[in-house]
């Protein structure tokens, strides 16, 4: 998951409009 964590925080703009399984 911490290997994921860095690509949430660059994509963390599409994560908003798009709910994902783990929303920080």
């Amino acid at each position: 998951m911490h290997n994921g964590d860095v690509i949430e925080l660059a994509g963390v703009q599409m994560e908003f409009t798009h709910p994902g399984p783990q929303q920080n």
